[in-house]
């Protein structure tokens, strides 16, 4: 029998969604706990944005 052999994603990747998700905490907390809903609105489509960025990075270069 053949060992398996599964691609692992790459730290960069991995790193742009964490980054991502961590931006798109502070828009939620600015959401709730601030008087400018705009920052928080912003920050959330940006953590949105680079999280997805990740996603699809992490798509191209493994399939």
């Amino acid at each position: 029998m053949k060992p398996v052999v599964t691609q692992q994603t790459s730290r960069r990747y991995k790193g742009r969604m964490l980054i991502g998700l961590l931006i798109c905490c502070v828009g939620v907390v600015s959401l709730v706990g601030s008087e400018d809903k705009l920052f928080g609105a912003g920050a959330f489509v940006v953590g949105l944005g680079v999280y997805f960025a990740g996603r699809f990075g992490a798509w191209w270069s493994n399939g």
